[in-house]
């Protein structure tokens, strides 16, 4: 049985649970676990402003000028929450990584796979960053550490072998 798990393309787990295959059964309910630990993890990535991948490259100075001209502050990094900005709600991409509710919001969980994330572009631009046509630094809005991996490895393995998986989402994060 393989565990993959891909983030904006880059493939940050993929593990074999071997001989579980016929204990498999329905993940679904571990995946909606691991759907909320997502959520956390995003908020606190979000809360601390990259610290999770070694923290956000500072506002360039254009643009803690526009943030200025909305009545803002140049932090939080990435989320304009309580303004409109260009036709968009602020907020929008950080609430779409952390509520599965929240517009670009994508969460599909099935008995064999799950997907969380955002189909909100703009997240897309910071996780990977751009030189052109106008530079854009990296900064990783998804960061799946390698404690983060194994605390989610370790959620499969507790559901293949009835363990709560509350006692395994509970340990330490890799922010």
């Amino acid at each position: 049985m393989l565990m993959t798990l891909e983030v904006m393309g880059e493939t940050v787990i993929n593990r074999d649970l071997m001989r579980w295959e016929e204990r498999a059964g329905d993940f679904g309910p571990v995946f909606a676990a691991l759907v909320a630990d997502f959520h956390d993890m995003e908020a606190e990535q979000f809360r601390s402003e990259g610290a999770g991948s070694g923290g956000w490259a500072p506002l360039a100075l254009r643009t803690v000028t526009e943030r200025a001209s909305l009545g803002l502050g140049p932090n939080p990094i990435l989320d304009r929450s309580g303004v409109t900005y260009r036709g968009r709600e602020g907020g929008t991409g950080r609430r779409s990584l952390t509520e599965s509710d929240a517009p670009f919001s994508v969460t599909r969980i099935g008995p064999y796979e799950m997907f969380v994330g955002s189909s909100d572009p703009v997240m897309g631009y910071h996780q990977r960053g751009h030189e052109t046509p106008t530079p854009l630094p990296k900064r990783r809005v998804v960061e799946f550490r390698e404690i983060d991996r194994v605390r989610w490895v370790k959620a499969m393995q507790a559901h293949l072998v009835g363990t709560p998986l509350s006692s395994v989402l509970a340990g330490p994060r890799g922010l």
